[in-house]
This record gives structure tokens, sequence and C-alpha cells, in this order.
């Protein structure tokens, strides 16, 4: 009998490295949950890279770091500042997650995600600015931030409807770098599951029973659905003719002449 050998056999240097790549991406999550922390305990009155403050006591989470980081990301880039976090958690899987690739892929994508990130961030600042008045302002350079204004401001050449055309196609050209995945693959993960929901929906819904009172009516009940099953009755034997009928009459009723005897 033949017995089966590992041929994927990690050698030391190789699960060495993959236990270095585990304690990188869980620096790199936890990095990402710092940012975001600091982000959501920001306080104006914290020192900052904006201002220096005169509160004895910083309120932010994070720390005098944690302060100084979310002030000069509101202020550069306004709410979408808060997509910092998830960069650097998807980068970080991209660079060091489990999933199979070479060491020059996974530099390659990195580098891609930072690019669509950064142009991503760029739109979203931009359109945030561009709906300033129909969105909170509650950062230092409003919702869209710094950066925002100054893309904003560049392009008043265009028509209102223009910019906000470049800058959603600026939008969906760097969303597929940073998530390394082309719209024609969400659009073929989007029809594959629409098609699997609706197996499970078909699949999961129950069939439809007539009633013994309306299968009595159309004429299904269970005899008869039983004598259908079994098949057509076999014919009855054709009747006698009606010569050999009144014959057979005849001689039951009048006995012949040879039967009779003389007196």
């Amino acid at each position: 009998m033949i017995q089966a050998t590992p041929i994927d056999r990690l050698t030391l240097g190789e699960r060495l490295q993959q236990f270095l790549r585990r304690i990188a991406l869980g620096f790199q999550m936890a990095l990402a949950g710092y940012l975001l922390l600091c982000l959501v305990s920001y306080q104006p009155e914290d020192p900052g890279w904006s201002h220096l403050g005169f509160q004895e006591q910083i309120q932010n989470l994070g720390g005098p770091w944690g302060a100084w980081f979310a002030d000069l990301a509101l202020s550069l880039f306004g709410y979408p500042a808060f997509l910092f976090p998830l960069a650097v958690f998807w980068s970080g899987y991209l660079l060091f997650g489990n999933h199979g690739a070479l060491p020059e892929i996974r530099i390659q994508r990195f580098i891609l995600c930072w690019i669509g990130f950064f142009s991503v961030l760029a739109a979203t600042s931009t359109l945030a600015e561009a709906f300033r008045s129909h969105l909170p302002d509650i950062w230092l350079n409003g919702p869209g931030g710094g950066l925002g204004q100054w893309f904003h401001h560049q392009l008043d050449f265009l028509r209102e409807a223009q910019r906000f055309l470049v800058f959603l196609l600026a939008f969906a050209l760097g969303l597929p770098l940073f998530f390394g995945r082309s719209w024609l693959t969400a659009v073929d993960l989007l029809g594959d599951f629409v098609l699997r929901a609706g197996e499970l929906f078909f699949q999961s819904k129950p069939k439809a029973q007539v009633p013994e009172d309306r299968a009595s009516r159309l004429g299904t009940s269970p005899m008869t659905q039983e004598s259908r099953e079994s098949g057509p009755e076999p014919l009855a034997s054709p009747p006698e003719s009606g010569a050999s009928h009144d014959a057979s009459r005849s001689s039951e009723t009048h006995p012949t002449h040879s039967d009779t005897q003389p007196m």
C-alpha cells in the first residue's frame, strides 16, 4: 500500500518567516485600532498640530501623540481621515497576511494599496468639500479638510457637475487599487451571491398543497389518484350474440321432443 508523503512541509526558516509575519500583522492591527481610537476621541481643546492648547490634562485616549495625529489628520482630510485605520489594517494584511503570495507580489500589492488609498482619500475629501453645506462643519478646515479645499479651488474653471464626475472617476479608479480587486471581480462576486441567495430562497420555500375539499371538487380524491396510479381498468368481455342468447332461452323454457315420453 502506497503511503502519501507531505510535499509542502515547511522548513525551519519558512516557519520562522511565517511567525514573524504573524507578529507584524498583529502589530498592524493594533496600530489600526490605536489610530481609530485617537480619531474617535479627538478633542479640539487638546494641544495638537494646528494649535498649542491650554488644557493641562489631555482628553484624547491616545495620549499626546494621539491628540497630535488626530488634529493633523482631521485638519488635512476632514471626515475621510477615518479611512486611515482601514488603510493601515488592509495594507498590513496584504504585506504580512498568510495568503500564499510571493514576497515580490506582496510588496507590489502594498505599494498599489497606498496609491489607491491616496487617490480615494483625495476624491472623498474633495467630494466632502463640495457637499459642505449638507455635512456638519465640526473640523478646523471643514468636512473635506485642507486637501479637499485645495482640490476644490484648483478646479474652479469646471462646473459643479463636471468636478463631481472627475473626482468620482478618481474614486472609481483608486478603489480597485486599494483592495487589489477589479470591478469585474466585484460584479462576478455580486452575481454569484445573488444566484446562491436565490437558490437558497427557492429551496426553503414550502411547496403549495391542495386542500382535501378542493381536491374532491376537482376530482382528485385519494381513490381517483390511486386508480390513476394503478392504470386503466380492464375492458369487460363483449356480450354474446343475439341468436345464441335466444336459443339458450328457448331450450330452457321449451324442452325438446326427444325429452318427452309417451303416456
